[in-house]
């Protein structure tokens, strides 16, 4: 009964596994369409856009370790650790996939002769095979959750472990994973191990199919972020340049129809304060031109970063890797994606700068880190414009409060710091177990 069991289960997993695979080749010209389509509409998709099928020089020394974070948001959070693993580790080859030209811009802050960077191939068998066969990594280290059927297949028969960094798992895309809960389980018996962000995350892969014994709960890296030197500079050259004294708002990575919204909540603040300004960051800065052109149909005077600084209603951020320095120019933050069913964007980017956060009630991709700040009282729900505007003027008009919430803020991140520190030693436990090399004791000591 067990063996009929057995072998029915191993016959849906080949169905569903072929499935997919016939459902990747078919769906080729449509992805590829998808890429020219992105192509056309922001010129940063041009650049080296062959790597994506796996195409690489093959001049290029193969790597030891392969870390992939898909965006910015999460190049943001593994930056240190990839820095640190470079520097306790000199004698490595380190590679970084990006998905996104915003994650590749981020990367390019860290590249340098050990550290380099491509764009992640698609989960075509033709472009990893291509990619894995040219790097030859040891091992690969996935940041949050990025699970590819045909990438975790491929890594597996050539014996390299993968292992998931920061994992995190919404309720709403467990609930999506359990829909092909036969495959998912097969591509998490392929994961050599987990250190998950919270528990949460760890109970959900669990359910799916981890074994417990290799999930980790480490906390999330992204509260150990602080403002570099560099941003600080940038900041007040920005500050210097386009903010004077004036009250400034900051609404920052929107989607649409978020722009839009804000740019009612600034018409109205416009009615209660005097000379406000609007930052406006968007979470894909080549729809900066539509933002402009909708601004200017709602008779707000517009510029760009990329203009010569001046006197407008509303700047907006047309440059990639900005959010931190920008986010020092305001006094109040928006965080976008969570009017509109995204799922937010990560509300600790605006505490480090010690502000007062907003967000709408869309927040399921960053769940337990907005719930810290909800609990600490200084991250306050909106739901409409109308909220928008009476909360922004609120912190505007009374310093006292506004400097205290963003205070209260920037307290959660300090209380919350200490995941950097486990994730590295995890990390060092890894390679170990991978056998790459032997580790000094005495420099992982110092490291932590």
């Amino acid at each position: 009964m067990l063996r009929r069991r057995y072998s029915h289960r191993r016959h849906l997993l080949i169905v569903l596994y072929l499935f997919y695979r016939l459902l990747v080749f078919a769906g080729m010209p449509i992805v590829l369409g998808m890429l020219f389509a992105k192509m056309i509409k922001d010129p940063a998709y041009r650049s080296r856009w062959t790597e994506r099928l796996g195409f690489v020089s093959s001049s290029v020394t193969p790597a030891d370790i392969w870390f992939h974070a898909v965006s910015a948001g999460e190049m943001i959070a593994i930056t240190p650790v990839i820095q640190a693993v470079a520097s306790i580790y000199p004698e490595l080859r380190l590679i970084v996939t990006t998905t996104t030209p915003t994650g590749a811009a981020q990367a390019a802050r860290v590249c340098n002769d050990q550290i380099v960077h491509f764009y992640a191939p698609y989960d075509f068998r033709g472009a990893i095979s291509r990619f894995v066969s040219k790097q030859r990594p040891k091992l690969l280290f996935l940041v949050e959750t990025e699970l590819w059927p045909n990438l975790l297949h491929h890594l597996a028969t050539r014996d390299i472990p993968v292992y998931l960094l920061n994992a995190r798992l919404s309720a709403n895309s467990a609930k999506k994973y359990a829909l092909v809960g036969s495959l998912t389980e097969q591509m998490l018996r392929r994961i050599t191990g987990v250190a998950s962000q919270y528990q949460d995350t760890a109970d959900r892969l669990i359910d799916l199919g981890l074994h417990p014994k290799k999930s980790h709960v480490v906390g999330t890296v992204k509260f150990d972020v602080s403002v570099p030197p560099e941003s600080v500079r940038e900041t007040s050259v920005l500050k210097q340049n386009w903010v004077s004294n004036r009250p400034t708002w900051i609404a920052v990575s929107t989607h649409h129809p978020e722009e839009d919204l804000a740019l009612r909540a600034h018409l109205k603040l416009k009615e209660q304060i005097n000379d406000p300004l609007l930052i406006v960051c968007p979470r894909h800065p080549n729809r900066s031109n539509d933002i402009v052109s909708l601004c200017k149909k709602r008779d707000l005077t517009v510029a760009t970063l990329s203009e010569t600084p001046q006197d407008v209603d509303v700047l907006v951020i047309d440059r990639m890797g900005r959010v931190i320095p920008v986010l020092g120019m305001g006094d109040v933050a928006f965080v976008g994606g969570s009017l509109q069913g995204t799922g937010g964007h990560n509300p600790i980017e605006p505490a480090i700068q010690r502000l007062p956060i907003l967000m709408g009630p869309d927040r399921h991709n960053f769940e337990e880190v907005c719930r810290r700040f909800e609990e600490a009282g200084c991250l306050r729900l909106i739901r409409n414009a109308n909220e928008l505007a009476q909360s922004v003027g609120e912190f505007i008009n009374d310093s006292e409060y506004r400097i205290a919430q963003g205070e209260v803020a920037a307290k959660v991140v300090e209380e919350n710091r200490g995941a950097f520190d486990r994730l590295m030693r995890y990390i060092d436990d890894v390679l170990i177990a991978a056998k790459i090399f032997e580790v000094d004791t005495d420099e992982v000591s110092t490291l932590s």
